[in-house]
């Protein structure tokens, strides 16, 4: 892990939501007008929440041999996943 004083690009990129609050409160988004695809996981009752979220999609992308990069930004509160 590192820590940047600057925020990377990407954070600053605007997001749509794809679909409303799970139960959980994780609200997940795709990235708009930047290079590469990318979803946006963020909000959640908990941490513990957004990470279970994130898990399911890197899991099903792991089974489907679709290769993937994660970026965790403001003490994870806010995961990118960019599947390749």
């Amino acid at each position: 892990a590192y820590y940047f004083n600057m925020p990377f690009p990407v954070e600053k990129v605007p997001t749509r939501r794809l679909s409303g609050k799970s139960k959980n409160g994780v609200e997940v988004h795709e990235l708009l007008n930047y290079p590469v695809r990318g979803l946006v996981f963020q909000g959640g009752d908990t941490l513990q929440n957004i990470c279970n979220q994130v898990s399911l999609c890197c899991i099903y992308l792991q089974e489907n041999n679709v290769p993937f990069n994660l970026l965790i930004s403001d003490s994870g509160k806010r995961v990118f996943l960019f599947p390749q």
